[in-house]
């Protein structure tokens, strides 16, 4: 995906690098866009567009540009770039949350709590529609230590009920327990109540758990 802007006085170089990345030409395209890299000093954007460029020819290492740029904004509080390229990089290596860590850490940079409150709960829910729910419970923990306990309480019980979908606890024991502890730790029975009754109609073995887990606690 190419999100350079091209600029009057390099019109012409910038035109260039697009129709190398449009035939495909993977080694011109980079002589090019290194010449461009003389014609400004933003170096966040010079490896997000070295990302970009990468990405265009399916090579893996955008990744690694695309964290490095999106580091560097948010290092020179360029924040709503960095948090656009973490978004970018979550749906590209969704099985590394430290992009979701990080990306975290840039909302946090935000002075509004509600506005921080509703992106970490949206995003939350994009990662439960996403069949990603051990990363959505690490924005309830988040929301935990934050004392925001309705946003916390929603998202443990959906990520509970997503991972249920599976036949398998194994290996999620430690983030399984960490919920149902909060929610026990809440005092909202009827939540509780709601959850295993959920449960046993649509899984057994999961209801069993639960049930064991609650019992220890």
């Amino acid at each position: 995906m190419m999100r350079y802007v091209p600029s009057d006085k390099y019109t012409i170089a910038w035109f260039k690098l697009a129709e190398c990345v449009a035939k495909g030409e993977k080694e011109k395209a980079f002589g090019v866009y290194r010449l461009l890299m003389h014609s400004f000093d933003d170096q966040a954007y010079a490896y997000q567009l070295e990302g970009d460029l990468l990405g265009a020819f399916q090579d893996q290492r955008a990744i690694e540009k695309y964290a490095h740029a999106a580091h560097l904004y948010a290092q020179n509080n360029r924040f709503k770039e960095a948090a656009t390229l973490y978004h970018d990089l979550i749906a590209m290596a969704p099985d590394d949350k430290h992009h979701i860590i990080r990306l975290i850490e840039v909302y946090k940079k935000h002075k509004s709590h509600d506005v921080l409150i509703a992106k970490l709960a949206g995003l939350a829910d994009n990662l439960v529609e996403q069949n990603r729910p051990l990363h959505a419970i690490i924005i309830a923990r988040e929301l935990e230590e934050m004392s925001h306990q309705n946003a916390a309480t929603s998202i443990y019980i959906q990520s509970i009920l997503h991972l249920s979908k599976n036949n398998e606890v194994s290996g999620i024991e430690d983030q399984v327990a960490h919920a149902i502890h909060y929610l026990t730790k809440q005092g909202d029975a009827h939540q509780l109540q709601n959850l295993l009754s959920v449960l046993e109609q649509t899984n057994a073995m999961w209801y069993k758990h639960v049930k064991k887990l609650l019992h220890n606690i």
